[in-house]
């Protein structure tokens, strides 16, 4: 008799912990929700100016030839490969001179100087909020341009 006693005890005990389990969870969910909607209205909605004006696309009718628009993209790839090369030289030199301690070695004089300061947008927009500036002042960025030219050879093999 008292192990069946001791049976239904520990369901009611493992039943009574469960019910608590879920309110405690219920509890949590409801809390976590309220501090989201907190955090959100005092953020308020993020409003973006307007997008610097986009290239001007030519109408059918004034489009160059095709040939000349290869040439464009042509001498455009080969300007490009060059600019990154270059960019990634003197991004080699920069590493190269960085190891140098600071001081004058014949011509050329290394200093370092301290980075500046970085604008926390997270802050600034909570800082408008406070003020009742309402929402802060955004910029949208422009459209990202990008031209892939073939090779010569792949186009004469498509003709």
């Amino acid at each position: 008799l008292t192990a069946r006693t001791d049976a239904t005890a520990a369901r009611r005990a493992a039943r009574t912990a469960d019910r608590r389990l879920d309110r405690l969870s219920l509890r949590t969910a409801r809390a976590a929700s309220r501090t989201v909607g907190k955090i959100a209205e005092r953020l308020g909605r993020t409003s973006l100016a307007a997008a610097p004006a986009a290239d001007r696309v030519l109408p059918a009718e004034e489009l160059p030839a095709v040939e000349e628009i290869e040439a464009h993209a042509d001498r455009f790839k080969e300007l490009d490969r060059k600019a990154k090369d270059t960019a990634k030289l003197a991004e080699a030199e920069k590493t190269w001179l960085r190891q140098l301690p600071v001081g004058a070695y014949g011509r050329v004089t290394v200093a370092r100087t301290p980075g500046g300061s970085v604008i926390d947008g997270d802050q600034i927009a909570l800082d408008y909020l406070d003020a009742g500036l309402g929402v802060p002042p955004r910029k949208a960025r422009r459209d990202t341009f990008k031209v892939a030219v073939t090779a010569a050879d792949a186009v004469a093999v498509a003709a």
